[in-house]
């Protein structure tokens, strides 16, 4: 990500969320992740019991990394049971995209390369806010 030509970059994940042959531990990823500042969306193709059989699926969401993996970015994860959906959650991941405004603050700390928390909150109940929950307080 830090070759990314846009400076807000953007990962659209698919997958049924099982984990099985990561050769880099999910913490690391998690770590780059929050350090790179990036979107993390997860569209998961249908429920992990209509694949398997039922007592595959319940190890695949015993062993789901979506839920981590997305985490704090702003992000989302999508249940994709048909094609129309996913059409339908293509379209609006588009238009959520276009429609994002990016805010800005100086802290008053140094960095210090810890873990910040963020909490963003609207006036008005008719805007839905989403947002990353911390960033990472890097020295540059």
């Amino acid at each position: 990500m830090d070759q990314a030509a846009n400076p807000r970059p953007v990962i659209l994940l698919v997958s049924d969320g099982g984990e099985n042959t990561s050769q880099v531990p999910l913490r690391e990823i998690v770590t780059t992740r929050r350090q790179s500042e990036t979107l993390v969306y997860a569209y998961r193709p249908r429920e992990p019991a209509s694949i398997v059989s039922p007592d595959v699926a319940v190890w695949l969401r015993d062993r789901d990394f979506l839920p981590e993996l997305v985490g704090d970015s702003g992000g989302v994860i999508l249940e994709m049971r048909t094609t129309q959906v996913a059409a339908e959650a293509a379209r609006a991941l588009l238009d959520e995209l276009n429609a994002q405004y990016t805010l800005g603050y100086v802290p008053k700390k140094a960095p210090d390369g810890k873990y910040r928390k963020l909490k963003v909150e609207a006036k008005s109940k008719d805007l839905r806010v989403r947002h990353r929950g911390g960033y990472l307080a890097m020295p540059r």
